[in-house]
């Protein structure tokens, strides 16, 4: 699995160069879908829910990823950066930067988030309850 977030970390830096700011690039393991991750990607210059935005990011993990790497990968998905679920993901505190993580939600049991803009998350008076 290093391998694969290793690898698509060059995929994140590549997408940051070429579409803007990255607001989210991270992998989800859905509870209902084992042994695939979801990649869900939120960017300035990605259309959310485009088809030509799932190309873009098809075609860039082609150029990194082995064809076994890229069958791990059951759905990539670019969402707009107020979706919940970006924003959720953002926020929790349990899931660390470049660390595989247990999310607080329901949907998902592993995360593991490559990218993300550190201004989403909430200051840290707000995470402590305060």
């Amino acid at each position: 699995m290093k391998a694969l977030f290793e690898k698509l970390g060059e995929v994140a830096a590549t997408v940051a160069a070429e579409k803007g700011e990255l607001y989210f690039f991270g992998l989800v393991h859905r509870v209902d879908a084992p042994d695939r991750w979801d990649l869900l990607v939120s960017s300035e210059q990605l259309e959310p829910w485009s088809l030509k935005a799932l190309n873009y990011l098809v075609e860039r993990q082609r150029k990194v990823l082995a064809d076994q790497e890229m069958v791990e990968i059951a759905r990539i998905v670019s969402l707009p950066r107020d979706n919940k679920v970006i924003k959720r993901l953002s926020q929790d505190d349990q899931i660390r930067l470049g660390n595989l993580g247990v999310p607080q939600d329901d949907q998902f049991d592993r995360a593991f988030v490559i990218r993300r803009l550190e201004s989403a998350r909430r200051p840290a008076a707000h995470r402590a309850g305060a």
